[in-house]
C-alpha cells in the first residue's frame, strides 16, 4: 500500500513539472511571436545591468543609425528599436534564440514563421571608436536582413 502511494506521488510530480515545462515553453514563444513584432524587424541592443561609456555609445550610435537611415521604416513600423538587458531573468530566452554570448547588436527578421532570420551584428566593440564606420557595419547589417540576407 506504501509503495503504491509513493508511485502515485512520484507521478503526480512528473505530471506537474510537465505542465510547468510546457507553461514555461509556451511563455518563452509567445515572447518571440507577440503580434507587436510580428512581420517587423527588430534591432537589437543587448546588455547587461552594469553598462559602461562603450555600452552606452554603442546603443546611442544604432538608435542613430536607425533614425537615420531607416526613418521611414521607423515610422511605418516595419523596424523597431529595442534594448534587452541580459541580467533580467525574463529576457534569458534571447541568449539560446540567437546564440549570444557576447552583449552585441542582432537584427532579427520576423515573419509569420516561429524562428525569425536574424544577423548577429558581432563588430560593435570592434568598431564603436569610429563612429562613421560603426554606422555604416550597422546600416549595412540592417539592409541584409531587410533584403533576406540572415543567418
Amino acid at each position: 500500500m506504501k509503495v503504491k502511494s509513493i508511485i502515485s506521488g512520484v507521478l503526480l510530480i512528473f505530471v506537474a513539472v510537465s505542465i510547468v515545462t510546457i507553461i514555461v515553453k509556451e511563455t518563452n514563444t509567445e515572447d518571440i511571436k507577440s503580434p507587436e513584432i510580428q512581420n517587423q524587424t527588430v534591432v537589437y541592443y543587448f546588455h547587461g545591468n552594469q553598462r559602461c561609456v562603450t555600452c552606452n555609445t554603442i546603443e546611442k550610435y544604432v538608435d542613430e543609425t536607425v533614425s537615420e537611415f531607416f526613418n521611414e521604416e521607423l515610422s511605418d513600423k516595419k523596424i523597431k528599436i529595442l534594448s534587452v538587458n541580459l541580467d533580467e531573468p525574463a529576457n534569458a530566452h534571447f541568449v539560446q534564440l540567437f546564440d549570444l554570448s557576447a552583449r552585441i547588436v542582432v537584427v532579427a527578421n520576423y515573419t509569420d514563421t516561429l524562428q525569425p532570420g536574424w544577423k548577429k551584428l558581432n563588430r560593435v566593440w570592434e568598431l564603436v571608436s569610429g563612429e562613421q564606420i560603426f554606422k555604416a557595419y550597422i546600416k549595412d547589417g540592417i539592409k541584409s536582413v531587410l533584403d533576406g540576407k540572415s543567418t
